[in-house]
Parts: C-alpha cells; sequence; structure tokens
C-alpha cells in the first residue's frame, strides 16, 4: 500500500503546490477502503484546512480543486504493478466545465484521428455534447472567461447568450452585435496562415479595429476583463501563425546570399506584425479606451507579455542573421573556411527559438557563445578596413588642408 499511498499523497501535494500534508483519520480510513476493496473504484482528494488532505470515496462537485484517483478496473491495489490499475484525472472547476475542455482537447482530437463510420458517429455525439456542456459551462455569467481558448469559443460565447430566452433584450442585442464583431475577427484570424506577411499585418491592424468596435458597443458594454483575456488568446494566436511561417525555414543553417536575404526579409516583415499587435494593444489601452467616456479603460495599459517576448525574441534573431550576414560578405571565400563561418550559428541548433516565456539559459549560454565565435571575423574585418580608413582619414586632412 506504501507506493499507492505515496502516489496519491505527491501527486495532491503538487497539484496544490504544498509539501508534508497529513491525511486526517476519516482520510486514512477512506484510502484504506479505495487500495483494499476492489468494489471502491474512486477517490477524491482536496485541501481543506491548510495542512490536511481529505480523501473520500464518493466524488463531490462542492470542490473549488480536486485530483480524482479512478480504478480501470475492480481490483484491489495492493501488487507491485497495481498503478497500471490506476488513472488520474483533475478537476478545477465545475464538472460541466472540466468535462467541456477534456473533451475538446483531448478526446475530441485523438477520436477524430481514425476516419470510421463508427469514429464519425461518436465524433458526431461529442460534438453535440460539447454544445451543451460549452452552455452549462458559460452558465449565466458573462464573467466566465476560462473556457474562452480561441476566438471562435468566443463566437460561441455570444452566439448562444443572443439565443438565450433568458436574457433580457439589451443582453441579447448586445451579445448579437459582440456575436458579428468576433466573427469578422475569427475570419481575419483563420485568414493569416495562409496570407504573405504584409498581408497578415494588414489583418492584424483590422483586428485591433474590430476590437476597437467591440470596446464601443455601450447597450451592454464589454468587460475589461474578458477583454484583457481575448487580447491574450489573440496574441498567443498570432504568435503561432507567426512561428508556423518558419516550419520549412532552415534558420540556422547557413545559406547562400538570395536565401539569406529571403530569411532576413521574412525576419523583418515578421517583427513589424508583431509591433503591429503590441502597438495596437498600448495604442488602444492607453489612449483611446481611457479616454472613451462612455466605457472608459480603467487602470495600467495592458500589452501582452508572452507578445512583447515573442517580439524581443524575433528581433533577437534578427540582429544575428544580419549581423552574420554583414560580416560574411566582407570575408572571402578561403578566410570564411579559415574562420569556419559556416558552424557560427551552431550554439542555436539545438535550441527551439520560439519558446520564449521568460529568461533562458540556453538561448543566453547560445548568444554568448555565437558572439565568441564572431570575434576572430571581427577582428580580420577591422585590421582590414584600418589601413582603408587611414587613408580616407588622410586624404580629408590634405583636402581641408588645401582649403
Amino acid at each position: 500500500m506504501a507506493h499507492i499511498r505515496q502516489l496519491i499523497t505527491h501527486t495532491i501535494e503538487n497539484k496544490y503546490n504544498k509539501r508534508d500534508l497529513q491525511l486526517d483519520q476519516k482520510s486514512e480510513e477512506e484510502l484504506f477502503n479505495f487500495v483494499h476493496n476492489p468494489q471502491v473504484l474512486l477517490l477524491q482528494g482536496s485541501i481543506v484546512n491548510g495542512d490536511f488532505i481529505t480523501l473520500q470515496t464518493k466524488v463531490e462537485d462542492d470542490k473549488n480543486k480536486s485530483v480524482i484517483f479512478y480504478k480501470t478496473a475492480a481490483k484491489d491495489l495492493i501488487e507491485e504493478d497495481a498503478v497500471n490499475n490506476l488513472n488520474i484525472i483533475t478537476l478545477t472547476s465545475s464538472a460541466a466545465e472540466s468535462l467541456y475542455l477534456i473533451l475538446k482537447q483531448i478526446y475530441s482530437p485523438l477520436l477524430s484521428i481514425t476516419n470510421d463510420v463508427y469514429s464519425s458517429k461518436l465524433q458526431k455525439n461529442i460534438t453535440d455534447l460539447q454544445a451543451v456542456l460549452r452552455i452549462l459551462a458559460y452558465g449565466k455569467k458573462d464573467q466566465e472567461i476560462s473556457v474562452i481558448q480561441s476566438v471562435e469559443d468566443e463566437v460561441d460565447y455570444w452566439k448562444t447568450l443572443a439565443q438565450n430566452k433568458d436574457a433580457n433584450k439589451k443582453e441579447r442585442e448586445s451579445a448579437s452585435s459582440f456575436c458579428e464583431l468576433f466573427e469578422d475577427i475569427s475570419e481575419e484570424i483563420q485568414s493569416m496562415p495562409s496570407l504573405p506577411m504584409l498581408e497578415t499585418r494588414e489583418a492584424v491592424e483590422n483586428v485591433g479595429g474590430a476590437l476597437d468596435d467591440v470596446w464601443r458597443i455601450t447597450v451592454k458594454p464589454y468587460p475589461q476583463d474578458r477583454m484583457i483575456h481575448i487580447i491574450d488568446v489573440i496574441g498567443h494566436t498570432i504568435c503561432t501563425t507567426i512561428e508556423k511561417k518558419f516550419s520549412n525555414v532552415q534558420l540556422w543553417t547557413v545559406s547562400v546570399e538570395p536565401k539569406d536575404n529571403e530569411i532576413l526579409i521574412l525576419l523583418s516583415e515578421s517583427l513589424q506584425v508583431m509591433e503591429t499587435w503590441t502597438s495596437a494593444c498600448k495604442s488602444l489601452t492607453e489612449t483611446y479606451w481611457p479616454n472613451y467616456a462612455l466605457h472608459p479603460w480603467s487602470g495600467k495599459p495592458y500589452v501582452p507579455i508572452i507578445c512583447l517576448n515573442f517580439q524581443d525574441r524575433l528581433k533577437q534573431i534578427h540582429e544575428i542573421r544580419s549581423t552574420y550576414s554583414q560580416l560574411v560578405k566582407l570575408l572571402t571565400i578561403s578566410e570564411r573556411k579559415e574562420l569556419k563561418t559556416d558552424k557560427m550559428f551552431e550554439p542555436f541548433q539545438n535550441i527551439n527559438v520560439w519558446i520564449c516565456n521568460g529568461p533562458s539559459q540556453a538561448w543566453d549560454a547560445a548568444i554568448a557563445r555565437f558572439s565568441m565565435n564572431l570575434r576572430p571575423a571581427e577582428t580580420n574585418i577591422s585590421e582590414k578596413l584600418r589601413p582603408r580608413l587611414h587613408n580616407i582619414s588622410t586624404k580629408q586632412i590634405n583636402l581641408i588642408k588645401g582649403k
């Protein structure tokens, strides 16, 4: 029983980010029953009173957060391989919301892989169930935003509210307006993957304009915390779209000049897209919305940190490639071989450069190594240019004296 007990307690401790938690007597009995009684198939764990884990063998939906362990077969858990008969799920919200998210993010994609008649029917039933669960998860509050993970989810939310007969006229009217605007935003975002980067920038500008229209609807104003959330969602989508445009680009392969220029142009245009989005977020939440008297933005301006980090990373990559390109152009073929310029990008080759949630020791170390690799080339070039610069300066002095 010791290894199962350890698994259960450690899992709950990790979920709550706490250590050395104790079980009260009742929880000890419930754990013993779950382990030794084949007919007890479920154990729900949560923390109620600070340092104590509460365990029960009947699931309840009144917990803010809990971990549920369930058996895949009616057996006891006393053998060494008992862990193979144990599955784990977590609840972080209502049962309807948790089931909706599990179906949407896990089971629906898994079932869509198989394309036979039974899977198709099952997929349709799951889609129908998701629609019902989504309504339950949204509830009656327009502040429920945790289930909104895409602009399409936001469209579905306002469409559901617009059709809700229990809502009053103003709520349905504003919901209908929000739905139309987010449908426009969704179309812009869905078009981005197939657009050239310059047109992607235009689509981002259009999204910013549509969000401004959303904010200026005053029949029932759009909540500020919801706007922050949807700005995050859109920002993440834009970052993902740009990342995918580089999926077939060998960022850290030394290329011939035409290909090298193509990569630099793509990086530059991608940076412009991100700057367009972060600039739109800043101007809307710093200048336009705070001064809109009918629905003023309160507090600090908001720009998603993930977008700022992604923008900085694009800028760094562009600077690295640009610096390399400029230096190599000043070297002869034999000098390039001698200085091994074809290996200068090696520090970056095992790094996922698109993971930029915060400080990265691996990325900083790669930049340091790249800078060190550049020094011999920089020294070579400075020695080549020094006589030329000296000659230019001498000629300028002579011209001045001649005057």
